[in-house]
């Protein structure tokens, strides 16, 4: 059974302890669903998308009807006919008010360190952000013994990279299985 992880609303009781990520769902999309249950084949070859290094993994706007968010976006292989999910982000954007993305963070970070009681939390700081490093990220990390994570961000996107990108300063929460994980770390901005 999946238990739905809402940003101000925990569906479940206090005494559960979460051992797998996959357990877990952002806006009801869970690591190893298909886009195929959320869009069609051709929303997803149609829509825009952001592509990683050699495009070995995408990131698409999944749900945009969100009760919660301001979006929600999924990261598939675009090679995979399957479409599995690899990572889900709901999305709230902070336009210039970083100070206001802090404390959300900190707020929702104090209600999943509820859930994964039994999960080690990493607090990174704030640091140069791997894709822009004019721009900064301040992360939580909820580990997986497997390699997958659950996060809490604020990226603080610089003005250049927003005038030049789109990007806009935001919060996030992350869900993100071990080969997600992986190429993140080790791939994606080498």
């Amino acid at each position: 059974m999946k238990i739905l992880l809402t940003l101000f609303v925990l569906l479940f009781s206090s005494s559960m302890f979460a051992d797998d990520i996959s357990d877990f769902q952002i806006e009801g999309i869970g690591l190893g669903d298909s886009l195929l249950d959320y869009l069609t084949e051709e929303e997803i070859l149609n829509n825009n998308k952001f592509f990683y290094k050699n495009n070995k993994f995408a990131v698409i706007t999944c749900n945009k009807n969100s009760k919660i968010y301001d979006w929600v976006d999924c990261t598939f292989m675009p090679n995979d006919k399957k479409y599995l999910i690899y990572g889900v982000s709901g999305v709230i954007v902070f336009h210039n008010k970083i100070n206001a993305c802090l404390k959300k963070k900190n707020k929702v970070v104090k209600e999943i360190s509820n859930i994964f009681q039994n999960k080690k939390m990493e607090d990174y700081g704030t640091y140069l952000h791997g894709y822009d490093e004019s721009s900064t990220q301040t992360v939580v990390n909820f580990n997986f013994e497997d390699g997958g994570y659950v996060r809490a961000v604020c990226h603080d996107w610089s003005d250049e990279t927003t005038k030049n990108k789109g990007f806009r300063d935001e919060f996030k929460v992350y869900l993100t299985s071990k080969d997600l994980s992986y190429f993140l770390n080790y791939e994606a901005y080498d």
